[in-house]
């Protein structure tokens, strides 16, 4: 009994041993996980604007910015692609797991566009009609474009804050700040998602465009576009759609 106790312990010992965290995790591998993201940001994508168009507003929103975390892991994968055939060297598996569960982080990799509908009278919407109404060579222009990029700025900043926030109240009933009420997902305006999932498709299509094979030629890309050559068995990429 106690040789196959000992036996077993040392089968479950080299199992564990085989899962090593500190384990690379090779180029080709990073590709396939960043492709295979973007391909999971496209449906849930378009799994998220079914629902908007069934009027499920709060759970089109839920599911769209889960996707644009995909959107972000894709971007992080594809530039740890690009460090390991640049310079030999993979991270790790516990590296690249941890990197991974990071919410918020995704949501600022995938950082790519912002729109904005400033109030008329504040000091962003002022300066975006100062800006237009002068020429490039007027004081008053040169000012108002120092407050529109400190806008902007301050817009990219919170933003990947504000979407990992949009999730979790597309998701959850929460009690308000103030203790006399509760935020409930149903009560999520049908503009505001329209907005979120427009945001969300307008950067997945640039994405899914960006590796379009003739395009990488053109742009002098050959080792990405020979490593998705050479993986024929790819998926396709799901056609992006929008709420409306």
């Amino acid at each position: 009994m106690v040789g196959g106790e000992e036996s077993s312990t040392s089968s479950k010992t080299s199992e564990i041993q085989q899962v090593n965290p500190k384990m690379d995790v090779v180029a080709p591998v990073l590709l396939k996980g960043a492709w295979y993201s973007l391909e999971q940001c496209g449906r849930l994508l378009s799994d998220a604007v079914a629902l908007y168009r069934r009027k499920s507003y709060s759970s089109a929103v839920a599911l769209a910015m889960i996707g644009r975390e995909e959107l972000g892991k894709y971007r992080m994968l594809l530039d740890e692609w690009r460090k390991s055939e640049a310079t030999g060297k993979c991270p790790t598996v516990d590296a690249i797991q941890k990197a991974c569960q990071d919410h918020v982080e995704k949501q600022r990799r995938a950082l790519l566009s912002l729109t904005f509908a400033p109030e008329n009278t504040s000091a962003f919407g002022t300066a975006i009609r100062t800006k237009i109404e002068h020429r490039p060579q007027d004081t008053e222009y040169q000012q108002a474009e120092k407050i529109i990029q400190t806008a902007l700025k301050s817009l990219a900043k919170r933003a990947p804050d504000d979407r990992h926030v949009a999730r979790m109240q597309a998701l959850y009933v929460d009690l308000q700040d103030s203790g006399l009420d509760w935020s409930r997902p149903s009560e999520l305006s049908q503009d505001n998602a329209k907005k979120l999932l427009t945001d969300v498709a307008n950067d997945y299509a640039v994405q899914r465009s960006n590796l379009d094979l003739d395009l990488l030629r053109g742009l002098g890309d050959p080792k990405l576009t020979g490593a998705l050559e050479a993986w024929q068995e790819r998926s396709a990429l799901p056609e992006p759609v929008w709420p409306e």
